[in-house]
């Protein structure tokens, strides 16, 4: 299976104002690193967790030749396209699942929209672990030391997607 990100997140996790009490400075200072430590921070709680926490759409492409498959990515927004060989196919969607309604004659391409629509609906632990990894890497400007990556893991372990 491969994911590729069409489009990127439409916002940011925390709002600067949470980001500079946070981080205790004022909020004009160091913009620019502290955007680039949210950016990154978000895309390592992304993929700890399998979920897109900015709205985006991706393009899922499942090698196995399967009529039930299951969404990587959590929260599903919408299936945007469901094609084989460029092919559009029928499909019905359960949850987080799409069952085709015939066996695929090759790889099956799906295109979704998927994360949070809102920043508000991101659960908190998430931002927490998004708080610490930019405090980390503020504070520490070379490594983020294990300690706090096992903070941020037990911060995200509930929120863990498991694709069977």
């Amino acid at each position: 299976m491969k994911i590729t990100r069409l489009t990127p997140s439409t916002f940011e996790a925390l709002t600067e104002e949470q980001l500079s009490e946070w981080l205790r400075i004022d909020s004009d200072s160091d913009a620019l690193t502290t955007a680039m430590l949210v950016q990154s921070a978000t895309e390592i709680v992304e993929g700890l967790t399998g979920q897109s926490l900015g709205e985006s759409d991706f393009r899922i492409v499942f090698d196995r030749r399967m009529a039930c498959l299951s969404l990587p990515l959590d929260p599903i927004q919408t299936v945007n396209s469901v094609k084989v060989a460029g092919q559009a196919v029928g499909y019905t969607l359960r949850g987080d699942t799409i069952f085709l309604d015939a066996f695929p004659a090759g790889p099956v391409t799906v295109e979704v929209t998927a994360g949070y629509g809102d920043p508000e609906l991101v659960p908190l632990s998430l931002r927490h672990a998004i708080a610490v990894l930019v405090g980390a890497g503020y504070d520490n400007r070379e490594a983020i030391d294990p300690k706090t990556m096992q903070t941020v893991a037990n911060l995200c372990a509930r929120h863990r997607r498991l694709v069977l």
